[in-house]
């Protein structure tokens, strides 16, 4: 595989260019996802390639990057970078490309926090930001479309620490709220439909979701990361179903993010761990991919995971990197 970088610098907007040069390997699983054994060190999937999208900092001791969530947005991954608020863009075709998201303005809105992204049905993003406790819509070349929660809505719902957010096939929009432990359903106008959770230990409890997803059983996946699981709710915010086993003795140690891919397997990203754990119906644990091979290669604080067919995106902030695997 070889990498070939540039950088453009166009009219108020710096993109990062790589070309990936992918050389297909003739490994008899080429053209589908292989599960391992459940075996420690054993990979889920094959890392393809490793992007550097920006270079170290200035004392050369950490990188700029710092991907947070991320999206599948047409045939395009897009990984917020919580840095200096940018959108990061990954097309299979080989290329990157960074741009800069205007910031909120208005009476009372601070610096934000972007922690997650979500694609709307509509072709826009939604933007979670911790610190001002709203959800930004923006549009695709990162201009600021306005709050998705008017402040009636807002502050009816409660919301005040975003974390997470997706949408549905419903067009419905969840959020983890790590501000009150819960997890909030909006319809698309912004209207509170149904919050479920609560601060706690108990099953149905949370403690700092960061992140939900909804699987095509629809039940709705909630990383609950200081409790060291993931939990499955039903339509009625009941929780069905918990993850909380691996093959390491130590099971889950910080769930930070997911994704179900086309069959229904849940992949859960655990910054601790180093590592992203592969679950399959009923909880069944089924394998882990992140932290095999040259120490180059292996996941060090991974963040964010999107799906995107047969390709596994992942985001390390350990390493400034997005890191693709697949068949």
């Amino acid at each position: 595989m070889r990498l070939i970088g540039a950088i453009l610098i166009g009219a108020g907007v710096v993109a990062v260019v790589m070309v990936l040069a992918l050389v297909q390997g003739g490994s008899p699983n080429d053209g589908a996802m292989v599960i391992s054994n459940a075996v420690e060190g054993s990979d889920y999937v094959r890392l393809r390639t490793s992007v550097t999208v920006r270079g170290e900092s200035s004392d050369g001791e950490r990188p700029t990057f710092r991907p947070e969530g991320g999206a599948v947005f047409g045939d395009e991954v897009v990984f917020l970078d919580s840095t200096v608020g940018s959108l990061v863009t990954l097309t299979f075709d080989g290329s990157i490309v960074e741009i800069a998201l205007d910031l909120p303005e208005g009476a009372g809105v601070a610096k934000p926090q972007f922690t997650h992204i979500a694609a709307t049905l509509t072709g826009t993003l939604l933007v979670a930001d911790m610190t001002n406790g709203q959800i930004w819509q923006y549009s695709r070349e990162g201009r600021v479309l306005g709050a998705f929660l008017d402040g009636d809505e807002r502050r009816a719902s409660g919301i005040s620490k975003p974390t997470g957010v997706t949408i549905d096939a419903q067009g419905r929009v969840l959020v983890a709220d790590a501000g009150d432990q819960t997890i909030k359903i909006f319809n698309k106008a912004g209207k509170l439909l149904q919050s479920f959770g609560g601060a706690g230990f108990s099953p149905g409890r949370l403690d700092h979701p960061t992140d939900v997803a909804v699987g095509p059983d629809g039940l709705t996946y909630v990383a609950d990361s200081n409790n060291r699981r993931v939990q499955a709710f039903d339509e009625t915010g009941r929780s069905v179903r918990s993850f909380t086993q691996t093959n390491s003795a130590l099971g889950l140690l910080l769930p930070r993010s997911l994704a179900l891919d086309e069959s229904g397997r849940l992949h859960v990203v655990d910054a601790f761990a180093g590592r992203v754990w592969v679950f399959g119906e009923e909880g069944a644990f089924l394998g882990s991919y992140g932290s095999s091979g040259a120490v180059e290669e292996r996941l060090t604080l991974p963040e964010g995971v999107v799906i995107a067919g047969e390709r596994v995106v992942v985001g390390d902030r350990g390493g400034g990197l997005l890191r693709v695997y697949g068949p």
